[in-house]
């Protein structure tokens, strides 16, 4: 904690501090931490330094699926929820937050798909197409998503719904296997 609270010292002082965003934690926690989730971890994070490859355990094929399943599976679950039970005046507000995730979890299927991993939403909407690259467009663009909501608010459901199911199926399909 003594840490934490002179890395928030520093920011605070720091013009704009409050626009910095890290990741801290002690090297038995990173250690510990799910290797389900440090794929993206090591692709997302630049060690200002040091070598995080170095502090990271070891992350194979399959543990990239199982984080990948797992935010898909979060996503759908989110999204079913909403549709269902979700008050109906905001339901489709709501599901902007599952946009988010959506780009998160795309990062990592298209790596999964195509072995590229791209760190911004513009250079993945570049690999995209079809619901894919709607589904990304509406994360990115608040006015493009409330255009849509406008048209269809039940098509923002079905195209989550939609791509979450495939998804699964898919990354189940890719466990074992040598597929990049």
């Amino acid at each position: 904690m003594e840490d934490l609270a002179a890395y928030r010292q520093i920011l605070r002082a720091l013009p704009e501090g409050e626009k910095a965003c890290g990741f801290t934690c002690g090297r038995d926690e990173l250690l510990a931490w799910p290797p389900t989730e440090l794929f993206q971890f090591a692709q997302d994070t630049d060690a200002w330094h040091g070598d995080l490859a170095s502090l990271l355990p070891p992350v194979t094929r399959e543990d990239t699926i199982m984080g990948a399943r797992a935010a898909v599976s979060g996503l759908h679950h989110y999204a079913a929820y909403l549709y269902v039970s979700g008050n109906e005046a905001t339901r489709a507000d709501d599901l902007k937050g599952v946009y988010k995730g959506f780009f998160f979890a795309m990062q990592i299927v298209q790596y999964l798909r195509s072995g590229t991993y791209s760190k911004t939403k513009k250079d993945l909407l570049a690999l995209l197409s079809g619901d894919e690259a709607e589904l990304l467009r509406c994360g990115m663009d608040p006015v493009y998503y409330d255009e849509q909501k406008a048209l269809n608010p039940d098509l923002l459901f079905q195209r989550m719904l939609s791509w979450t199911g495939g998804t699964m199926r898919e990354l189940a399909q890719k466990i074992g296997t040598r597929e990049k």
